[in-house]
């Protein structure tokens, strides 16, 4: 982890760990030297502020070096250039690509505490996307 420690559970940790904290995931894979990452970053902070981090888990993991965009120090000065607070950190294995089957920049996993990845998004969000996909991820928890 590079920041957000005790919001997630630990230092070093898996997906599943952070699921058994009892809230609803929003998985954010970033890289630091990608523009549409940049761009998203932002908005994705401003939902987490006004009342997100009480409603759900929001986590950025930085796959810069398995993507060529940029090294794990690019993907910590992203992180501070843009003021991001939401827990986030990197992977040191490479096969999460394929596991993620992340094919773009940036990707968005809107997960359940039980594990159900409820939608996938490839590419920037748009704030209006953003509200109507952590809405439904909230209202598929209540089900």
């Amino acid at each position: 982890m590079y920041q957000g420690q005790d919001e997630v559970g630990g230092e070093k940790l898996r997906l599943s760990q952070v699921l058994t904290r009892g809230k609803p995931v929003v998985l954010n894979f970033f890289a630091g030297l990608c523009p549409p990452c940049r761009a998203e970053m932002p908005d994705l902070q401003k939902r987490y502020d006004t009342g997100g981090k009480d409603r759900y888990i929001m986590l950025a993991v930085d796959v810069g070096p398995y993507t060529g965009l940029g090294t794990r120090a690019d993907g910590l000065a992203l992180l501070r250039d843009l003021k991001i607070t939401f827990p986030a950190g990197t992977v040191f294995d490479e096969d999460i690509l394929a596991a993620y089957q992340i094919f773009g920049m940036p990707s968005t996993f809107f997960i359940t505490p039980d594990g159900m990845i409820v939608r996938k998004q490839i590419g920037l969000m748009t704030p209006e996307q953003m509200d109507t996909y952590i809405d439904e991820l909230i209202r598929t928890r209540s089900k």
